[in-house]
């Protein structure tokens, strides 16, 4: 494994590279995005069962407002996509030379797995409003406006809308669950991906020695991808209720305003525990590719940012 570390990188090239990728893995992926967070958010007694389903989602999204619809909240997406993955992936590489190197050094995996814990909490403060705003206009692709609801024209519509109503703590709604939620998917992602990584190259090489300085693209890629299957499979009960958390309204939650547990409460009340893996089947048809790609882009990203580019000539 050929090992880049940010002591190695030219600074200017690691950003403007690493916003290039950002901005094409958001937007290719952004339709499963949406459709994902539509079928974590509609409850099956107003919609039935079969209209939750991946295809029947994007079948009203599309037939109410073309395929157009499925990049609704596209701006907002890349725009907190942008902005936390410049505060994570540099918490995430300056964490990673620390606990790899020096007295505190501990195996591949738990120091990707600690790094990526511990820089998905460093950048939750710029996640959390953006995640709110974009699930509000996400879930209204395809629907019809309800009596009194408003119908949000764009990211700003909907922060002006719900600071309105509550303060600027509306718009960090469901912080600690979205905390916890992105936290542990990230450790569980970077375990995962460091584990895999390292047997692929071990397997494909013959030995650990043998595999030292190797760079595959092909192996990041699959690593990436089996990464996001863990992941997806292990996290979305969490994403569920991260999901109805942020969209939570006090009409839906009584007296006790947004809080996690009577979401949780009433949720289960009302759907039952099958709702924790509402939409596992599109998270991982998301996480999956998007890890696969985003994982061969990153390390892409990081061999041409290096500083003397000698890897990436």
């Amino acid at each position: 494994v050929l090992e880049r570390v940010w002591t190695d990188f030219s600074i200017s090239r690691f950003y403007a590279f690493g916003l290039l990728s950002t901005v094409a893995a958001a937007s290719f992926f952004q339709p499963l995005n949406l459709i994902k967070t539509q079928q974590q958010a509609l409850n099956v007694a107003n919609n039935g069962s079969k209209g939750i389903s991946l295809v029947s989602v994007f079948k009203r999204v599309v037939a109410q407002e073309g395929y157009r619809g499925l990049y609704r909240g596209l701006g907002t997406v890349i725009l907190g996509t942008v902005a936390t993955d410049l505060l994570y992936c540099t918490s995430f590489e300056v964490l990673l030379l620390k606990t790899s190197r020096g007295a505190a050094a501990t195996s591949e995996e738990n120091s990707h797995a600690a790094s990526g814990l511990l820089a998905e909490f460093v950048s939750n403060g710029v996640v959390v409003p953006f995640e709110v705003i974009s699930q509000r206009m996400m879930v209204q692709a395809g629907a019809a406006p309800a009596r009194g609801s408003t119908r949000y024209r764009s990211g700003l519509h909907v922060a002006r809308d719900l600071v309105a109503r509550g303060g600027v703590r509306e718009i960090y709604r469901g912080y600690w669950v979205t905390a916890v939620t992105f936290g542990f998917e990230s450790a569980v992602w970077w375990y995962a991906y460091a584990r895999l990584r390292r047997v692929l190259y071990e397997w494909r090489y013959g030995s650990k020695e043998a595999a030292r300085g190797r760079d595959s693209p092909a192996i990041h890629f699959a690593a990436g991808f089996g990464a996001g299957v863990v992941t997806a499979l292990a996290a979305n009960p969490l994403d569920v209720m991260k999901t109805r958390t942020q969209l939570a309204t006090t009409r839906l939650t009584g007296p006790i305003r947004f809080s996690f547990v009577a979401t949780l409460i009433r949720t289960l009340q009302d759907e039952g525990w099958r709702v924790l893996f509402r939409g596992t089947v599109t998270k991982v048809l998301y996480v999956a590719p998007m890890g696969a790609v985003t994982s061969a882009l990153y390390e892409l990203v990081k061999s041409l940012a290096l500083a003397d580019n000698t890897d990436a000539a």
